[in-house]
């Protein structure tokens, strides 16, 4: 009876951690983004979990009839260039608000629980979260929800030691070519990891030709998220507001043994960032 009791325990364990890691790290990548990518190459902690880069609801890699082209540049000079704008936007990025829904849902898209909050964050590590309307599952919110705001809240103030960032540090980069995402004019790069970790990701990601800032993520995660999680997708887009590239919608769907497929997915609304910080010299 113990057994099958601490078996039901890890399933349900396994279950929290295929919803929250992929966004977590989504979460760090984001940090990592936000705090290097403002042009935004992060994703806060397991987003990853939920960040896990499954995120997007927009499943298309490249929009149909839009065929990979050869770019001019090497991807060395691309992620260069990458490196070097995300430094600068993060530098010109101070305080900022916006409000986020989050999102569990079933294989069929009917909701299993939602959150919406206000997020402030303030430099040099400062993020605070204020809840505006909860429905669904309390069980959800404790240990999906909850514990998302709580790492990415570690992530800002530089608690969590993981170092999720898309950077050359940790992934090698391969140019696929080029593509159109939401009328931007991308480079294609496809990224791998250089170490297996929970919060690192294997797939693509989406480079603006000209402001050199990530449009989308896509992929999963680089190490197994549990024994009973089948697989995890992510996908994560940003929009761009005054000079900087902010998260727009992650998506990440996870299969799990006995739970099936669920999805979380997050959207990023009402940006109001500091004028002082929207008025610095980012190009």
């Amino acid at each position: 009876m113990r057994r099958w009791e601490s078996l039901g325990q890890a399933r349900v364990r396994s279950y929290s951690e295929a919803m929250r890691i992929p966004v977590m790290r989504m979460h760090w990548f984001s940090m990592g983004c936000l705090r290097k990518n403002t042009g935004l190459s992060i994703i806060p902690g397991s987003l990853k979990t939920l960040i896990l880069l499954g995120m997007g609801c927009w499943w298309q890699a490249l929009i149909p009839g839009q065929a990979l082209e050869n770019s001019s540049l090497p991807s060395e000079r691309i992620f260069e260039q990458l490196e070097l704008k995300n430094r600068e936007r993060e530098e010109a990025l101070r305080e900022y608000s916006h409000h986020r829904t989050y999102r569990v849902l079933k294989e069929d898209h009917t909701s299993r629980a939602e959150l919406q909050v206000e997020s402030h964050y303030t430099p040099p590590g400062q993020k605070s979260f204020k809840t505006l309307m909860r429905k669904g599952s309390s069980w959800i919110h404790r240990f999906v929800f909850q514990r998302l705001l709580d790492a990415e809240t570690d992530a800002a103030s530089g608690k969590s030691k993981q170092d999720n960032s898309i950077t050359s540090r940790n992934y090698t980069f391969r140019l696929l070519g080029e593509a159109v995402i939401r009328d931007y004019p991308c480079y294609v790069m496809e990224a791998t990891p250089r170490r297996q970790a929970k919060y690192l990701f294997i797939g693509k990601i989406w480079i603006h030709k000209t402001d050199f800032a990530i449009v989308r993520i896509e992929g999963h995660p680089a190490k197994k998220v549990s024994m009973w999680v089948r697989r995890t997708d992510i996908t994560r887009d940003y929009q761009k507001i005054g000079a900087f590239w902010l998260p727009l919608h992650d998506y990440t769907l996870s299969d799990v043994y006995l739970f099936g497929k669920n999805i979380l997915e997050i959207q990023y609304l009402d940006y109001q960032i500091k004028p002082e910080a929207g008025e610095a010299n980012v190009p």
